[in-house]
């Protein structure tokens, strides 16, 4: 009986230790994944502020420049001129950068309008600034894109069982998606917000996960 014991103890002891190691083996893989994928993130954040820096500097001359009668001309200036003040606070993306995004884009888009139907009064380096600045907002959006795609990829990995418990005991969050495109008229962002979560509602309720 007591070496049956013995035994059994012995046995529960090794599974124990062996479900432990392997415990550990994947909490350090996760780690590892999610450090790697965070890293893939950053980079096309970082890649995704330093295209818009060069936008910016773009349409601050087009806006000097450019006609006081245009619409949101005003507001583009001082969106430009706060958003050069309050740069190195940029951390991460988050709705309020988003919204402001949303603004300066909705104030950017009839100046490019003006000077790409005013052909006739711009001279040839403001023709060139224009170009500039439009081939900067193709790549602006080429590089959201890649953004998005990557925060797909880490908030996918983050919210698979069991990954999310050992990503909430190392410190890692859930990351906001750049939800819009430059150059074209975009959905005010917190209405979009606002019918996201009456839709997450109106889902919670339908499966009694919610009064």
């Amino acid at each position: 009986m007591r070496k049956a014991l013995i035994i059994s103890v012995t046995v529960f002891l090794i599974i124990t230790l062996l479900f432990m190691g392997l415990y550990f083996v994947y909490k350090n893989s996760t780690k590892n994944n999610l450090d790697h994928k965070l890293k893939t993130l950053n980079n096309n954040w970082t890649e995704l502020l330093h295209i818009q820096d060069k936008k910016n500097s773009l349409l601050r001359i087009l806006v000097n420049g450019g006609s006081q009668n245009i619409q949101y001309t005003d507001s583009l200036s001082i969106y430009l001129r706060e958003y050069n003040a309050n740069r190195k606070d940029i951390g991460e993306c988050n709705p309020d950068l988003v919204y402001k995004q949303y603004l300066s884009n909705k104030y950017m888009l009839p100046l490019i309008k003006f000077y790409s139907e005013n052909d006739q009064l711009v001279n040839i380096d403001k023709k060139n600034i224009l170009k500039n600045t439009l081939d900067n907002i193709e790549k602006t959006n080429t590089v959201v894109e890649k953004y998005n795609s990557s925060v797909r990829d880490y908030n996918l990995y983050y919210s698979t069982f069991p990954n999310f418990l050992i990503a909430k005991s190392c410190g890692f969050k859930r990351k906001d998606y750049f939800e819009m495109r430059f150059g074209v008229e975009n959905k005010d962002p917190k209405i979009t917000q606002k019918e996201r979560r009456e839709w997450q509602r109106k889902i919670e309720m339908e499966h009694g996960l919610s009064e």
